[in-house]
């Protein structure tokens, strides 16, 4: 029993000790399971460094098992030696590259090879040139094929850190990460540039194609560490795409009245998503057009409004362009695009701005109907949707305007 007049000293010299806040512990958990997750890709990573390496000579025998002369058949026995050699440095130097991409959380690093136009490219130029358009080719053939495992990954990813957006360049576990990583590595090999794109192919035989695996396995674990357990790389995209076309929508400009202050059907202003779903916003704009026919005036110059009895393309004194004469605007609109020209040599962005600036003198130069204008809108938003997607690759976007 302690004595009333008794003070209690702490083992902290005195000072009393504080509780740890709810924040720090949760920091701690994050950091906790970032550092689990981290230790169990790195060793998924290195069991498959380790796969590649047990195959890289019986793929090496084979190929100078087909060759018809010698200075080939010793080039692959020298590039088996000189593996065999230096097997254990590379798998190491791997391993330390995806530990400096974890521990920095993507730091990127200057890869990309800058030649001067004014001077001749020498054959070492040339072989590095041929060795980066080998890595990058390796990356966009990954990334689309296992984009949904890795959506998973970068969505859980950002769960556990507090983020609220990883760009695929810096995330460290995307295919750049692990491709540049082992180009790295692969530096450390005294070869010529024949064997390092045969290398290359093997990595990518028993490595990239394999990420499937890892990359579901890796959503496994986060799920065990209760990090977005009922996570649906479906859904959560169709959220998003949602959001996004919803709030597009939202901040659309108001539709324009016709000329002389008169309206061109009940529903004026943008179409509403405010509720977050599309769908219904569009079901809205449909809507409205059912309602300018069977609740008020029809639209003049429509087909429906022939059928109702007005014709001579006006209603009310006020000039109106008829569904027809919109659509076969569009198709004017379509044909002037640059058809002739290569994807390639289109820059997506000037192609996007220049569709926007059609769109807007089509609605300048006409007396468009509301649901007219509102397809307007539609369309522009989609081209912002495409236009803005990082994903998609710049010659993919200019099919799309076109």
């Amino acid at each position: 029993m302690i004595a009333p007049n008794l003070k209690v000293v702490s083992s902290t010299g005195g000072r009393k000790s504080r509780p740890v806040s709810n924040k720090n512990s949760a920091s701690r958990g994050s950091k906790s399971t970032y550092d689990s997750i981290k230790s169990f890709a790195l060793e998924g990573l290195s069991d498959l460094i380790r796969v590649l390496m047990e195959n890289v000579d019986d793929a090496l025998f084979e190929r100078s098992d087909k060759v018809d002369n010698d200075r080939e058949r010793n080039m692959y026995f020298e590039a088996m030696r000189e593996i065999r050699k230096k097997r254990e440095r590379l798998h190491k130097s791997f391993d330390y590259e995806m530990q400096r991409y974890l521990d920095g959380f993507g730091r990127q690093r200057a890869t990309a090879v800058e030649f001067d136009e004014d001077d001749e490219l020498t054959l070492v130029e040339f072989d590095e040139m041929e060795d980066k358009i080998a890595i990058d080719n390796m990356i966009s053939r990954a990334r689309p094929h296992f984009e949904d495992d890795l959506f998973a990954v970068t969505e859980r990813l950002k769960a556990v850190l507090g983020r609220e957006k990883i760009e695929q360049d810096e995330n460290p576990l995307d295919p750049k990460a692990i491709c540049e990583s082992f180009h790295t590595a692969s530096d450390l090999l005294e070869t010529e540039i024949q064997i390092k794109l045969i290398f290359y192919k093997l990595f990518e035989k028993y490595v990239m194609n394999n990420l499937g695996h890892f990359y579901r396995e890796l959503n496994l674990q986060f799920a065990k560490h209760g990090v977005l357990p009922d996570f649906s790389a479906d859904q959560e995209r169709r959220k998003q795409t949602t959001r996004f076309m919803a709030n597009r929508i939202r901040q659309s400009p108001a539709t324009p009245t016709l000329s002389g202050g008169a309206t061109s059907g009940p529903m004026q202003g943008p179409i509403d998503g405010s509720d977050g779903n599309l769908f219904a916003a569009l079901q809205q704009a449909a809507s409205s057009g059912a309602a300018a026919v069977t609740g008020g005036t029809p639209i003049a110059g429509s087909p429906i409004a022939g059928n109702a009895g007005i014709t001579g393309g006006q209603s009310a004194g006020v000039p109106a362009t008829g569904s027809g004469n919109f659509v076969a605007a569009l198709t004017t609109l379509q044909a002037s695009s640059v058809a002739s020209q290569s994807p390639i040599s289109i820059d997506p962005q000037n192609l996007k701005a220049a569709n926007h600036q059609q769109l807007a003198e089509l609605r300048q130069t006409n007396q468009l109907a509301v649901a007219d204008s509102q397809t307007i809108d539609v369309v522009s938003m989609l081209f912002d949707f495409f236009f803005d997607d990082e994903a998609l690759p710049s010659p993919i976007k200019v099919l799309i305007g076109r």
